[in-house]
């Protein structure tokens, strides 16, 4: 039974550094997205991350994580259909969803 709990432990370890680098990349891509850089690439892999971390967490097991990432996922279409215009209250809801989400990535210390 302990080396089933090992190898859940250096998963969950696994999990959460690659969530804290999606989420570095997330956090710079929006930083470009709030200073008027509406390139699509951008936007799309801004997306993709958000997705691909939702999935991620669902997966391991880290439901809230997952239902702030979908929030985000529906922020950020909003957004979308806004010409991705952010305006300081849409801006400060996803800054404030990916300080959550690292709040969450940062683990159990």
């Amino acid at each position: 039974m302990g080396s089933r709990d090992d190898r859940r432990r250096k998963l969950v370890a696994k999990f959460l550094t690659i969530a804290r680098e999606r989420l570095a990349r997330m956090t710079s891509l929006l930083e470009r997205l709030e200073s008027g850089d509406r390139d699509s690439a951008s936007i799309q892999t801004l997306m993709r991350e958000i997705h691909t971390l939702k999935g991620e967490a669902r997966l391991m097991g880290f439901g809230r994580m997952s239902d702030v990432c979908h929030g985000l996922e529906d922020l950020l279409e909003e957004a979308k259909r806004r010409g991705f215009d952010l305006d300081a209250d849409s801006s400060d809801l996803l800054y404030r969803g990916l300080d959550l989400l690292s709040e969450f990535a940062a683990g159990p210390d």
